[in-house]
């Protein structure tokens, strides 16, 4: 466990009133943004902390290790192949006793580590092949800072919400990670005159919160650690926050609602403004969650008086205003979700990408029940070409061009969804393969249906709806 499995609980230069610098450059090679290299290289450390994870270090070690010049992982009581795995990839291999200290077990790990800088991974953690070039790049450049690497979160429905966390540092013995929860490394740099880089040119992939039953697990896992340490600090703003976070994890959103509220004047009071834009968010969230439409709204006004023009905010606010029946505001707001830029933040975890995906499809559809069906093409075509992820863009287009009598074009983006979805999306297999009967082509009508397992008989009987009878997509819960 480990601040990747916190949204909003990384460690966050402005909100913690730190001085330091910190330098954001977007697509840049790492020694453009860290500084000349030497006639040197400067060894790495990839250290992990693993228990019961045999099928994800399976799964993710190869990239991880190839990264890597040493590989320490530090097992804290698996009983399965864990430890076997890791060998099989070369890690260097070390069982410590579990104490319900993540920092604790996070420096040991570093403890071993012999490299000039050292990059932490989580067991659920995975890099694509084409970016360990990049995480190698730091071996030529001394280590003389921390590195936050973009981390995407991949949840449910989602492409992914998208932030950056501290990943890369010197292999300073003063140097530490603290915390007995959401461990943490930046005061440890700060205290000892690092500063810090963001490099976005290669990312991380959490699983961690992909499967509902595993986040439901964490979170039943953290909440007794959480409380522990609050007795211990009552007045750790990011402790407090991570509670509301399990809280709303676990679905007790009245739970999660007195925490942040309660939060809300002393965050403020402490100066910590970018972690209270974020407190207003989540409080508008748990209402959403709940129904209570209106008081969603009023929360995501407090937002928007301050001047932030925060995505999940917005969206959260036109799928409110929609269940309202304020479809002139909620189109308002999906409108401002549409534009609204990708940042890259050390505090707020945003699906940006995925949040301006379901405005654009959400927008389309209440322009076909308008029967605005220009509009809503090219609202269609804006989200099949900005979010290609979205299967549903790709059948709801197919069907609007073929109620406008435009046939062939709505073949292709019908087989276009069956294509890049294959198995997903029923009514695509469906209105396809109406489509190829009423044209003559029953045996290939067949075939499509018995790729998905249906029948003729199935398929006949339930008739294709109107692309106008579909309710537009809101988030619900967390985003």
């Amino acid at each position: 466990m480990s601040a990747a499995d916190a949204p909003g609980a990384a460690d966050d230069q402005a909100a913690a009133g730190c001085a330091w610098p910190v330098y954001h450059q977007r697509r840049m090679h790492p020694r453009a943004v860290i500084g000349p290299g030497v006639n040197e290289t400067f060894p790495i450390s990839v250290c992990m902390i693993v228990r019961d994870e045999e099928e994800n270090l399976r799964e993710g070690l190869r990239e991880i290790a190839a990264i890597a010049d040493q590989l320490v992982v530090v097992d804290t009581g698996s009983r399965d192949g864990t430890k076997e795995v890791a060998k099989a990839f070369g890690a260097e291999v070390t069982e410590w006793a579990w104490r319900d200290d993540f920092a604790a077990a996070r420096n040991r790990s570093i403890e071993l580590a012999t490299g000039a800088w050292i990059i932490w991974f989580d067991a659920d953690d995975r890099v694509a092949p084409e970016d360990v070039p990049g995480f190698r790049m730091l071996r030529t450049v001394p280590a003389r800072c921390g590195v936050a690497f973009p981390l995407r979160n991949m949840m449910p429905g989602q492409i992914g919400e998208r932030w950056a966390q501290l990943r890369a540092f010197p292999n300073d013995g003063r140097v530490r990670f603290e915390g007995r929860i959401h461990e943490q490394l930046g005061d440890s740099l700060r205290r000892y005159g690092y500063p810090m880089v963001v490099v976005d040119e290669v990312e991380i992939l959490h699983l961690g919160y992909a499967d509902p039953e595993t986040r439901r697990k964490k979170a039943l896992r953290n909440f007794p650690l959480i409380r522990s340490a609050l007795e211990r600090d009552p007045h750790d703003a990011l402790l407090g926050f991570s509670l509301a976070e399990t809280f709303a994890g676990l679905e007790d959103y009245e739970a999660a609602e007195r925490q942040l509220v309660g939060m809300l004047e002393s965050t403020e009071a402490k100066g910590l403004f970018e972690l209270a834009g974020e407190v207003r968010v989540r409080i508008a969230q748990t209402f959403f969650a709940r129904g209570r439409f209106a008081e969603a709204l009023e929360w995501v006004e407090r937002v928007l008086e301050r001047g932030a023009n925060d995505a999940l905010a917005l969206h959260l606010g036109a799928g409110a205003a929609l269940a309202a029946g304020d479809v002139d505001r909620a189109e308002r707001y999906y409108r401002l979700v549409t534009d609204a830029p990708e940042h890259l933040s050390m505090t707020r975890a945003r699906d940006t990408r995925g949040l301006r995906g379901t405005a654009l499809i959400s927008l389309a559809r209440l322009r076909v029940g308008r029967a605005e069906s220009d509009d809503a093409l090219d609202l269609y075509l804006r989200a099949v070409h900005e979010c290609p992820e979205f299967v549903e863009a790709y059948a709801e287009l197919g069907r609007l061009l073929l109620e406008r009598g435009r046939v062939e074009e709505g073949r292709s983006w019908l087989r276009a969804s069956i294509e890049r979805f294959p198995g997903i999306d029923r009514r695509a297999y469906e209105e396809l393969a109406t489509l190829l009967r009423s044209e003559g082509s029953d045996d290939e009508a067949a075939a499509l249906l018995r790729e998905f397992g249906l029948t003729t008989t199935a398929a006949d009987a339930r008739p294709p709806a109107a692309a106008g009878d579909q309710a537009p997509a809101v988030l619900t819960g967390s985003e």
